[in-house]
């Protein structure tokens, strides 16, 4: 029999039947010291808790140089500064409205905060915050028939706010210093305004159902212009799913697709996975909450939702899926990057975390030591296409003899479990020891797995040790 194929990505089958793939908590990358095997498949990060944590809940989170290199989280309706090395984070003097997730958009002297419609102002350093005071905000949303504003940018010094399909900007240089005048309504397709969006010198005005590029003009009095260009005929199905990455956006389209924008051309990026539109079509849009990560050369568009967490990966294309133990869905929906350190807000609990591949629990209190299990699943898959030949032997090869000195993860296992018939149902799991520590030679070996059936025979995998593992592949009746 050949290898059976590593799944380099996460598939749900659309409907009975149909095969199925297992990638959670790993992702594939390219393993370039060994052309015979040229995937291997590695771990997702584990997470070292904050010991202040929070006092509600995340409602976003940010680095921000303007506020002392600290990480700025939106903890209930309070503005809390954490240090980013774990010492005791402040808190700012001010109240945020609402409970929805807050935006924050900054310039060099000032930030500000979009919250259950209200903007909030802080001066760059500052320790207080407050609502605008120019009445002139009001007045924008009552003329338009509008109760509050949608979203927030920070370009050429100046604030830009939606509301409706309107676009307003401030002053230069005053967030808080607006006019009646002060504003413009999408030319080319006036549909409401999920978003305004600056990427480089471009606002992008993502609606409901179009999208229109906008640029700086240089007047004081008249500073942003449409580009003269057909509008792009793909909207936007929530504020927090449009990502800037990898230079260009991604977000969710109106029709529950994926999207990356090449040039002004929308690009379909979950074609071919239609579990991941089903995902998110029944997914209310004030539930979805995206991020970006950027590791290790991979960058990873992450989908979270209160009921599955799916990333993309955008060096090749395929999703996995993000699983916190005990849940169907990741709960660090709430990123910020500060250099190479990745800061993390919980969706389902008042934790606040740092995120790293160099942990490998999830809720650790200290590096070294114990939290909670992450449970990593991967499949691999073997054709039949005639016969009930045997399977007498599999041979899973990764990284071995990792296990730690002591404690869990010093004999650590992985299980195995088999389906004939596509993945839809499996036998009994067995366990086989990936090597105590030194034991580099140890490579899971199950014997006698029974007999494969016409179609796909499935390997599923899973491994909760808190150690290093890179699956290479799955060796199927090597030697017979």
């Amino acid at each position: 029999m050949p290898l059976a194929e590593l799944a380099a990505g996460h598939y749900e089958r659309d409907g009975q039947g149909d095969n199925r793939k297992w990638l959670v908590n790993a992702y594939a990358e390219p393993n370039t010291s060994d052309p015979a095997r040229p995937m291997r498949l590695t771990r997702t990060p584990g997470s070292l808790l904050y010991s202040s944590g929070l006092s509600t809940s995340c409602r976003g989170i940010w680095y921000q140089e303007g506020f002392s290199d600290k990480v700025v989280v939106a903890d209930g309706t309070a503005l809390k500064l954490f240090p980013t090395d774990f010492s005791a984070p402040t808190t700012m003097t001010g109240t945020l409205s609402g409970t929805d997730r807050v935006q924050m958009a900054s310039s060099e002297a000032e930030s500000a905060f979009l919250s259950d419609g209200d903007i909030y102002i802080a001066a760059s350093g500052a320790t207080t915050f407050a609502a605008v005071t120019d009445a002139d905000f009001a007045t924008l949303l009552s003329d338009h028939g509008q109760t509050g504003f949608s979203s927030i940018a920070s370009i050429g010094q100046r604030l830009v706010f939606t509301y409706g399909s309107r676009l307003g900007f401030t002053d230069a240089g005053d967030f808080d210093a607006t006019t009646t005048l002060s504003y413009y309504t999408a030319e080319s397709s006036p549909d409401p305004l999920v978003a305004a969006v600056v990427l480089g010198n471009t606002i992008w005005l993502v609606g409901t159902q179009t999208i229109e590029p906008w640029v700086q003009t240089g007047d004081n009095t008249d500073p942003f212009s449409p580009i003269q260009v057909d509008p792009i005929m793909r909207g936007g199905k929530c504020r927090d799913s449009i990502i800037q990455m990898d230079n260009t956006l991604i977000w969710i389209g109106d029709d529950n697709g994926v999207y990356r924008l090449d040039g002004m051309t929308p690009t379909r990026m979950d074609a071919k996975d239609a579990w991941v539109t089903r995902m998110i079509a029944e997914t209310d849009a004030d539930d979805i909450v995206c991020s970006k990560e950027e590791i290790d050369g991979h960058a990873f568009y992450i989908i979270n939702t209160p009921t599955g967490c799916v990333c993309l990966d955008l060096a090749n294309g395929t999703f996995h899926k993000r699983e916190t133990y005990g849940q169907t869905t990741w709960e660090w929906a709430y990123r910020a990057r500060a250099g190479s350190l990745y800061f993390a807000g919980s969706r389902l609990g008042a934790k606040l975390c740092k995120l790293s591949r160099d942990y490998k629990w999830d809720d650790l209190t200290s590096a070294s030591g114990t939290g909670t299990a992450i449970s990593r699943k991967f499949s691999a898959h073997l054709p039949s296409m005639t016969g009930r030949r045997a399977i007498e032997n599999v041979r899973l090869d990764g990284i071995t003899g990792a296990g730690l000195a002591s404690g869990q993860g010093s004999d650590p296992v992985i299980t195995m479990e088999i389906s004939v018939d596509g993945g839809n149902t499996f036998g009994n799991g067995r366990d086989r020891s990936t090597g105590k520590a030194g034991e580099y030679n140890k490579n899971p070996f199950w014997t006698r797995c029974g007999r494969a059936r016409p179609g796909q025979t499935v390997f599923r995998f899973t491994f909760s040790e808190p150690i290093d593992f890179g699956a290479l592949n799955v060796a199927v009746n090597e030697g017979l």
